[in-house]
Parts: structure tokens; C-alpha cells; sequence
């Protein structure tokens, strides 16, 4: 396995490198070490890894909550591929602004009220 493989492993399985790390008892920095080619996977390592995987799909639950998240996973890349097409159609574009618009008061009210504001004092010179 080499360093690319590993972090294809990880975001595979949606694993943090901490929570890597804890499954195949090493230091994060271990794995950061391994990411960037600084440091070869012992076997050992691998084989914790493929018994990792094995058990993760033998629970049939977590196999259904994994499908489930790479279908997600393919639509959201999916939408991004062809974002400028989806932004062409007026539905698509509208339920997007009126989310973004959404997301934006939630998590920044006041910046978004000082906009406003500044925005209107503009447009009323």
C-alpha cells in the first residue's frame, strides 16, 4: 500500500487520520508520515487494515450506511461536474439561492444584516 493508496483508503471508509491511526495503533503523525510517502506501511499495518474492512462490511448496517453515503458522495460529484448546466435551469438556480440565502442568515445573521443595511443606504442615494 503506498501513499496514495492509504489516503484513498481513509477517505474511502470516511475515516479522519486520527481514526486511522487508532485502528492501526500508530501516531497520527504516523500516518501523516505515510500520506506524504515519508514512510512505508509495515504489513502489519495492511493486514489490521484489510480485517478493518473485512469486519466494516460484515455489518450489515454499516454496509448499508456506506452505500448510502457513496451514492451521496457520486451525486454531489455528479452536481459539481455539471453545476453550470443545473445553474441554467430556473428552478435548480432558484431553490439554490433560496438555500444558500438560508444558510448564510443562519450561520452569519449579523454580517448579512450590516450588508443589508449598507446595501440599502446605497441604493437610496
Amino acid at each position: 500500500m503506498n501513499s496514495l493508496q492509504i489516503k484513498s483508503y481513509r477517505k474511502k471508509h470516511a475515516l479522519t487520520q486520527k481514526k486511522l491511526a487508532d485502528i492501526a495503533g500508530v501516531s497520527i503523525r504516523a500516518v501523516q508520515s505515510w500520506e506524504q510517502g515519508e514512510r512505508n506501511i509495515s504489513q502489519s499495518v495492511i493486514k489490521l487494515l484489510n480485517e478493518y474492512e473485512s469486519k466494516l462490511f460484515t455489518n450489515s448496517d454499516l454496509k448499508e450506511e456506506f452505500q448510502k453515503q457513496k451514492i451521496l458522495e457520486n451525486l454531489a460529484t455528479d452536481c459539481i461536474n455539471n453545476w453550470d448546466h443545473l445553474m441554467n435551469i430556473p428552478l435548480f438556480k432558484a431553490r439554490m439561492e433560496n438555500e444558500a440565502t438560508k444558510l448564510a442568515y443562519e450561520k452569519t445573521p449579523e454580517i448579512i444584516e450590516k450588508f443589508r443595511k449598507e446595501w440599502e443606504k446605497s441604493n437610496s442615494k
